[in-house]
């Protein structure tokens, strides 16, 4: 089995962030259900507060209430929940625990790199008297 780790983690996001358009975002917003109910499982719920972040700041953005956000930041959160959604990534997730393990990897890396835009969006969020 192909070992997974930060590196990786951080090829898939560079990779991904350049092939991003809006209607990515979009259409993985219309996948939220998918994305919220992935995030019960495994070593993905550790991360279920950071991702509810992740889209409440795609949908600010989307419906330009939040406008202040690279859109490397947006690319790299939209890669990163993409490849949760897929079944088939590197670690195929029809294996029990391990196959979550690289969607982890991602979510962990994708969270270090947008880090600070994500600090000022839930800044932006709190002065607005807005939860997430």
């Amino acid at each position: 089995m192909a070992e997974f780790n930060e590196e990786k983690a951080r090829k898939v996001i560079e990779s991904g962030v350049k092939d991003v358009k809006r209607k990515d975002v979009e259409e993985l917003l219309r996948k939220e259900e998918a994305v919220r109910e992935k995030m019960k499982k495994g070593p993905l719920s550790k991360y279920i507060e950071e991702v509810k972040i992740f889209i409440s700041l795609l949908k600010d953005f989307i419906n330009g209430e939040y406008k202040d956000v690279p859109w490397f930041t947006i690319a790299a959160i939209t890669v990163a929940l993409l490849y949760v959604l897929n079944p088939l990534d590197v670690i195929p997730d029809v294996i029990p625990i391990i196959g979550q393990i690289d969607d982890a990897f991602v979510l962990a890396v994708c969270l270090m790199m947008v880090e600070e835009d994500i600090i000022a969006y839930k800044e932006w969020k709190d002065s607005k008297g807005k939860t997430v």
